[in-house]
């Protein structure tokens, strides 16, 4: 899957746009606060329905505007055309597939699978576990092609029993959810517990390039202790949770324990280490997903050349250039990146939320 082409309308600095794109490598180019990392959250709201940089619409919004509309064209590979929209307002927010009206993230963001590389990367290694917990939830939906449904079903049904809990409902009452909770936890468990012990032996192959050969450990913590079954601890725990207000053990409290030579990432690793376990992750990620060589996602860089060495990031774009994937990258001038191991290339400048192609 590529994206061909991409419409933005007040979205951030950029008012309008209507870029076409290559299904290989397109760079952006341009100054600081030009628009190169507002096109970027852009594509990446398209494909998720969300940003991976703000919560409130108003503050993805052109200033003085009301509603932004996102519009993309994606070229499955097959000969087939499918088209993505957004239209995100104060009050709402709307996802078409196709010219239909769709009701779950999960149906839309299947049509545009992309990962983000960017600055703010790094919490996925040294921030709180929702982060973690995302990475391994993509993972799930796009490279496992898990039962996503079972992550709606339990996040559903954990609503459901919190809202008993901080009203104080009965027993009887709050224990009528438990099974369904259990059951769609169980389902949700295993198939992050699977996606980890999938990647984990990639990230080790390269950490031995980009690390230095430091081992890179990945353990998989479900949400509750080890040796029990979820059923029991609802049960055991159910006074804690009427005094806490909602519940304290499940797949929403899960985390991935990251370790650099056998220490915390978190606690240990430098900040440049950091930098390079996201890369070895992202990579890894991308290398399970295009494994089976069915689909192709869509990869998004944000400033690469001021986020590592030059060694480094040859490596990177030497990795990148293997994938069966389509490349997106922004940098600070032209020749900053070498991009001449791709066969198809566009390059645009970005100024002021503007776009111009550069031949």
């Amino acid at each position: 899957m590529s994206l061909i082409r991409l419409q933005i309308t007040h979205f951030r600095n950029i008012r309008s746009a209507d870029l076409s794109l290559c299904g290989e490598v397109n760079l952006f180019v341009g100054p600081n606060a030009s628009g190169k990392t507002s096109l970027l959250e852009a594509i990446d709201c398209l494909s998720r329905g969300r940003s991976f940089r703000a919560r409130l619409p108003t503050q993805l919004t052109t200033h003085g505007e009301s509603s932004l509309t996102l519009f993309g064209q994606v070229d499955s590979g097959s000969g087939r055309i499918s088209a993505l929209g957004m239209e995100l307002g104060r009050a709402r927010r709307m996802l078409r597939r196709d010219g239909r009206t769709v009701d779950t993230v999960e149906s839309y963001a299947a049509a545009l699978p992309v990962q983000t590389m960017h600055p703010l990367s790094h919490v996925i290694i040294n921030g709180p576990p929702g982060h973690r917990r995302a990475f391994m939830d993509w993972g799930v939906f796009h490279v496992k092609q898990g039962d996503i449904r079972s992550w709606r079903e339990y996040t559903r049904v954990l609503r459901q029993r919190n809202l008993l809990l901080s009203r104080g409902g009965g027993d009887r009452e709050i224990e009528a959810w438990d099974e369904a909770l259990t059951n769609s936890a169980e389902r949700l468990d295993q198939a992050r517990a699977g996606y980890v012990s999938q990647i984990e032996p990639l990230c080790a192959q390269l950490a031995e390039e980009f690390l230095d050969g430091a081992q890179v450990g990945l353990r998989y913590r479900r949400g509750w202790s080890e040796g029990t079954d979820l059923a029991s601890t609802l049960r055991e725990t159910l006074d804690r949770d009427r005094q806490l207000g909602h519940t304290g053990n499940g797949p929403h409290r899960a985390d991935l324990q990251i370790t650099l030579s056998g220490r915390s990432a978190r606690d240990f690793a430098s900040r440049g280490q950091q930098k390079l376990l996201v890369v070895v992750l992202l990579l890894a990620q991308l290398r399970a997903f295009t494994a089976s060589g069915s689909i192709r996602p869509t990869l998004l860089v944000d400033d690469l050349a001021a986020e590592l060495d030059p060694a480094r990031r040859e490596r990177v774009i030497e990795r990148l250039a293997e994938l069966p994937a389509q490349v997106i990258l922004t940098a600070l001038e032209r020749n900053a990146l070498d991009l001449s191991r791709w066969c198809e290339t566009r390059v645009f400048h970005v100024k002021h939320g503007g776009f111009e192609e550069l031949v």
